[in-house]
């Protein structure tokens, strides 16, 4: 009852395909993960993975404001640090699972944004 609040008032207030939401399915997927609820935990997780994707997607934004639009490499950022939550834990549902190759999978997309993220943090600082 208490995430179908919290998914209302969001989706009430902001829709299906923004970053909040996607946060709330990344949040259900966590609790049905550490309840041993393997469908759910994946379902909530894969969709989490697609909608924060979408969400932070400003490539073809041009309608933004300069003022307000968050820069490029701070939209990377975030976007890197909540798919890498999402991988990690969709790695984790799947080597609990017994699917190695989606854990794998999902393990070297996590390994690929974590090493991006270095990258672009030791560049940015040069």
């Amino acid at each position: 009852m208490k995430n179908q609040l919290t998914f209302a008032h969001v989706t009430d207030n902001e829709g299906y395909n923004t970053l909040d939401y996607g946060c709330c399915r990344l949040a259900a997927g966590i609790i049905a993960l550490t309840e041993g609820k393997p469908v759910d935990a994946e379902k909530n997780l894969l969709d989490a993975e697609s909608i924060i994707g979408a969400a932070m997607d400003i490539s073809d934004s041009d309608s933004a404001s300069s003022d307000t639009a968050v820069s490029e490499y701070d939209n990377y950022v975030s976007k890197n640090n909540y798919l890498k939550s999402v991988y990690g834990y969709l790695n984790n549902l799947y080597a609990r699972w017994h699917k190695p190759e989606k854990a794998l999978e999902y393990k070297e997309k996590w390994l690929n944004a974590r090493n991006q993220q270095n990258k672009n943090i030791t560049h940015r600082n040069t």
